[in-house]
């Protein structure tokens, strides 16, 4: 019986050029996103979502129109105010929160009398001030952020095994806010006092005050609810550009990564 030898390597003659067998890619690192990429997919589309709610907030607050359009409705219609006390009110009260006026101390006539704002409600609307300032530097940065962590998720950050971008981790990053800002828009619609009264005790305590305050009766509770549908309107059109924004996202994230794939076979 013959015996078995084991097989020897077969030599290249002296000149013939060494064929290395051509390493392929794994078809598992061309498809599954890597835990980076879908945290940075998650945490992008979450704090794409918060800024579009925080933004529609933001920019229907500041909208001249809109709040000249409640003060006449709501102040100025039932005789609270005249029509040039009530524009002068909504004036001066957004020069100040925008921060174009250093103080807000208005004095108002009503009926047979003047109204001026006590010390604690102006307090209140200096708080008010700082939050919108903040507003003005924190949502710039945080896009800032958020297109960070997109071009992290898209091009699979540095390093040489990339991966693409997550589409589960984006949506489920989107859906956390979206459902809250869903639930809050659906808890003003049934009940807006309920909702705004939750809303100062958890955010801006210092802006709970009685009903019956004559200062009120220029802030009265239909002014802030008649920002509901504008807000919702926005939040809604920024909320489908978040949710379409995948559709771009992700062939480019494929781009990437075939082209890192064909770099990494030729290197």
């Amino acid at each position: 019986m013959a015996k078995l030898l084991p097989k020897q390597p077969r030599e290249h003659a002296p000149g013939a050029p060494a064929f290395a067998r051509t390493p392929q890619p794994d078809a598992g690192t061309l498809s599954a996103p890597a835990r980076s990429a879908r945290f940075a997919s998650f945490a992008a589309a979450l704090l794409l979502m918060l800024l579009a709610l925080a933004a529609a907030v933001f920019m229907n607050a500041a909208n001249v129109g809109l709040f000249q359009q409640a003060v006449d409705r709501y102040v100025v219609a039932p005789g609270i105010l005249s029509q040039p006390d009530g524009h002068a009110f909504a004036a001066d009260t957004l020069a100040y929160l925008s921060g174009a006026t250093a103080a807000w101390n208005p004095t108002f006539t009503t009926g047979d009398h003047r109204i001026a704002a006590p010390d604690a409600f102006r307090a209140h609307m200096a708080n008010v001030r700082q939050w919108v300032r903040t507003a003005t530097v924190a949502l710039p940065l945080a896009a800032a952020v958020a297109l960070l962590l997109l071009a992290l998720a898209v091009t699979g950050g540095l390093g040489k095994r990339k991966k693409r971008f997550s589409l589960p981790g984006y949506y489920t990053g989107a859906a956390m806010p979206l459902a809250l800002a869903g639930g809050l828009v659906l808890w003003a619609s049934i009940g807006f006092d309920g909702m705004w009264a939750w809303l100062h005790r958890t955010f801006i305590p210092d802006g709970i005050f009685n009903a019956g305050e004559e200062i009120m009766r220029l802030f009265p509770l239909q002014m802030f609810s008649s920002y509901l549908q504008p807000v919702a309107v926005t939040f809604g059109l920024f909320a489908i550009a978040v949710l379409l924004l995948p559709f771009v996202l992700l062939p480019l994230s494929q781009w990437f990564q075939a082209r890192q794939a064909n770099q990494n076979l030729q290197g």
